[in-house]
């Protein structure tokens, strides 16, 4: 077959519906607020050039990624998975600048790092008088995807890339190939050297809580249906309660994909402590990561599921309008928030 070319008050305690996030969620990068190198689940990477990889990418060296994103299906479009990725030339962190506070069993508070540069930064800054440059999408030539079938049962993919970023303009089944089977993606090379990554493919995600309780105080257990393969995945969860009108600080939680994970009491009170604005969210992934070093830079191939919640509470009413708050109080912005 010839490959494709193309694309959720009390006082103390908030309850959590399921339901899709407010705001959604963007598949065409991952998210980071600074430079690290955190791998999730199993896999294999190669690449042709030479160097190892550190915790930040040195300036001029490869950054970047490649994914398979499974999209659950939503009140407009059914289940499906897309497919995209970019190269930089650098570090590429994504604002706010959070700093790790405090860690208790699998979860870590993030709180905002606020750092300061003296000097104009023309770019992010991401420590005291520390400018990170915004850095160039490049070109890795040809790059193509195998393991996964599309609708029309073709199993080798070529993505294609207009100002060097990398896409599949069709969408595959949900999930495109079973869990572990073996995804590989290649790149032929050109501003870096030619690569390969393979990883494993990871099964839709279900969270099975009927209703998320999360009170100052107490710990919380949160629920899912566990992976069908060992030792292919990994569980991250992330809780951001002031999303709207600032994030304050987010609780990060990584676990094995056993079914469950305990948050515990002390760190989900200082995270509710910061402050809570409307539609909070809770985001649970699943994910496989492999990373590649390519000269003395990496890329990351993730394969990944998620599953957005937004927080409901007694005590807070969440808003998109005046309409939606009871009489006497308006919808702040913002906040999102009946005041």
């Amino acid at each position: 077959m010839q490959p494709r070319s193309s694309r959720y008050l009390t006082t103390l305690g908030l309850t959590v519906t399921l339901g899709l996030a407010a705001c959604g969620s963007s598949t065409t990068e991952p998210a980071t607020s600074a430079p690290t190198d955190t791998k999730t689940g199993t896999g294999t990477g190669t690449g042709t050039g030479t160097g190892t990889s550190t915790n930040t990418t040195t300036a001029g060296a490869a950054n970047g990624f490649f994914q398979v994103y499974l999209k659950p299906a939503d009140s407009t479009t059914p289940a499906l998975t897309s497919l995209n990725g970019a190269v930089y030339n650098g570090p590429k962190t994504t604002p706010p600048v959070l700093t790790k506070s405090t860690t208790e069993g699998a979860c870590t508070l993030m709180v905002l790092a606020n750092p300061f540069c003296s000097a104009a930064c023309d770019g992010i800054c991401v420590a005291k008088d520390t400018c990170e440059p915004t850095p160039e999408r490049k070109d890795v030539g040809t790059v193509k995807f195998t393991g996964m079938k599309d609708a029309a049962g073709t199993t080798s993919i070529d993505l294609v890339s207009p100002a060097n970023s990398y896409q599949y303009a069709e969408s595959l089944p949900n999930p495109p190939a079973a869990e572990g089977a073996e995804i590989k993606v290649e790149a032929t090379g050109k501003d870096y050297p030619a690569f390969s990554i393979t990883g494993k493919m990871v099964a839709p995600l279900v969270v099975t809580n009927s209703q998320i309780l999360l009170e100052s105080g107490k710990p919380f257990t949160l629920t899912w249906t566990p992976a069908g393969v060992s030792g292919v995945s990994k569980i991250n969860v992330t809780l951001d309660l002031s999303h709207h009108g600032g994030t304050k600080g987010r609780l990060v939680c990584d676990t094995d994909d056993t079914g469950s994970l305990v948050i515990p009491a002390a760190v989900l009170k200082k995270l509710i402590d910061l402050g809570v604005t409307g539609f909070p969210s809770v985001k649970v992934s699943r994910s496989n990561v492999t990373t590649a070093t390519v000269g003395q830079g990496k890329i990351d191939l993730k394969i990944y599921a998620d599953v957005s919640l937004v927080a409901q509470m007694p005590n807070l009413i969440s808003c998109s309008d005046d309409s939606e708050c009871p009489a006497g109080k308006k919808c702040g912005n913002p906040s999102l928030a009946c005041e």
